[in-house]
């Protein structure tokens, strides 16, 4: 990744994680679950490293991500 701006990587990153975990109905009973943390974590990586792309905190819209953002 290139990196333009890294304002707004961190903020990205835990707003998408929180969208995708809410998304697919997960709870936190679910923070126990690897495989739904590490899909989680994967989608937020997806969501950080598309806005340090561009310069300024702007985040992708979901029609700009893969088909990992399709709601469940």
């Amino acid at each position: 990744v290139r990196v333009a701006d890294s304002v707004g990587a961190g903020d990205s990153f835990g707003g998408a994680f929180l969208a995708w975990w809410l998304d697919h109905g997960r709870g936190v009973a679910d923070l126990a679950d690897h495989h739904a943390v590490v899909e989680a974590v994967d989608a937020a990586q997806e969501v950080a490293a598309f806005t340090v792309q561009q310069v300024g905190a702007e985040p992708p819209r979901r029609d700009q991500l893969s088909e990992r953002w399709q709601r469940a």
